[in-house]
């Protein structure tokens, strides 16, 4: 009788862990982009609606290396079996495009459906910027707008939506504390702020934002324990608002 406690016991425990295994199965990875002999990276994924489909869906910003584009690929993962709808993100082909390469796309859904892409521009004869487009109308704006307007590199920008609102932390070149090494910056589109000081490079900003409207930034940076010059994960957040400005950005 005993022995057959055990065997049931056992029996039980094997289920339940079965069971566990199975809840955390992953579906088989799927090929998006599909291109032959084309380099496709820098991939930058949200969930969220979309207003021509029914359920919730995937939408990923990446990177085309042939056309040195950012591209967006959507698909509903709910409901019935879709395939995945390709869109254009920039062209700097069109007229009047400020940018002679596209990279590094940040890639977010309002709860409305329209996508937000923040991304490194290489502007033409001059220096990096970021730039920040949605498709409220559609499609995407070949003409998007400036984050950044200066004379230095600004680079690797995290996108981020709370509320209505977009949300942007990169990298940027000079500022208080350094004249040429990468510091931290946020810019909520009412107010842009130096984060970091250090005078020494700080990389990877990730940036989220809280439901009191207060930015998180998460970086690497130099600093800490020996060795010197090891970098080290920093984390800092916002703790005043800015008020009464109008958004620079719809």
């Amino acid at each position: 009788m005993r022995k057959q406690i055990v065997l049931l016991f056992a029996s039980v425990a094997i289920l339940l862990i079965n069971q566990r295994l199975s809840a955390q199965s992953w579906t088989l990875p799927e090929n998006v982009t599909n291109n032959t002999s084309i380099f496709d990276q820098q991939p930058s994924l949200d969930i969220g609606p979309a207003p021509f489909l029914s359920g919730e869906a995937a939408h990923i910003g990446y990177n085309r290396v042939d056309t040195k584009e950012i591209s967006y690929a959507l698909k509903e993962f709910s409901g019935q079996p879709q395939t995945w709808i390709f869109f254009q993100v920039t062209d700097r082909t069109a007229t009047n495009a400020p940018n002679s390469e596209n990279w590094e796309a940040s890639l977010r859904v309002f709860p409305t459906g329209r996508v937000y892409v923040a991304y490194r521009g290489d502007v033409i004869n001059s220096d990096k910027e970021i730039f920040i487009t949605n498709n409220v109308n559609g499609s995407f704006n070949f003409l998007p707008s400036f984050v950044t307007m200066n004379s230095t590199d600004d680079e690797e920008p995290s996108l981020f939506i709370q509320g209505s609102s977009p949300h942007v932390a990169y990298v940027g070149e000079g500022g208080t504390g350094s004249s040429t090494d990468d510091e931290v910056w946020y810019d909520d589109f009412q107010t842009k702020s130096q984060v970091t000081t250090n005078g020494s490079p700080e990389v990877a900003p990730s940036l989220a934002v809280d439901s009191n409207g207060k930015a998180h930034i998460a970086f690497a940076g130099i600093g800490g324990p020996a060795p010197a010059g090891d970098k080290e994960i920093w984390y800092t957040r916002k703790t005043l608002l800015a008020h009464g400005l109008s958004p620079r950005y719809p």
